[in-house]
């Protein structure tokens, strides 16, 4: 478990939807990026119900949202506004938040980068070394999950067995 991310006030069963910012947010684009977040938690339900929803961005790069569903369930309404909300964030952002075909590296040097899948999986067939210390999973959808996958070094990741 990365103890990084131990500090966050997440519920353990809490379900979570995690997305990559193409670049670090910071100063004024984070403080409006941010608020524009607050508010749609602060409004988010599923069925007429307020959702114990949250979120928090970590290291300026990534964006979790989450909702604790021991009170209220996030329904298909409910997660397909979070999804047009990521959408137009996304936007603002001059990217598509939900492209899974971003991926997400923790170099040797600590720096989070982004590359394309496509491009990854090309130098990893021609036996090129990748560069990477860990890899960044978004996959996981609970917290408990989360913490386990979210960092895990490159060979012990989804993307070890694509790498020689």
């Amino acid at each position: 478990m990365n103890s990084r991310y131990e500090s966050l006030q997440i519920p353990e069963e809490a379900r979570i939807w995690t997305y990559g910012l193409p670049e670090e947010l910071s100063g004024t684009s984070r403080e409006e990026i941010e608020k524009g977040i607050k508010l749609f938690v602060s409004g988010w339900q599923a069925h007429g119900q307020k959702l114990h929803a949250g979120f928090h961005i970590l290291e300026d790069r990534f964006l979790i949202l989450w909702v604790d569903e021991r009170q209220q369930a996030a329904t298909g309404c409910s997660i397909d506004d979070s999804v047009s909300f990521i959408r137009s964030l996304g936007e603002k952002l001059g990217t598509d938040l939900c492209d899974r075909n971003r991926v997400f590296f923790r170099s040797v040097s600590g720096s989070i980068e982004e590359r394309d899948l496509q491009g990854i999986l090309a130098e990893a067939r021609t036996g090129k070394e990748i560069p990477y210390a860990t890899a960044i999973d978004f996959s996981a959808d609970r917290w408990k999950q989360w913490k386990l996958r979210f960092e895990r070094p490159l060979k012990e990741s989804w993307m070890g067995r694509f790498i020689p």
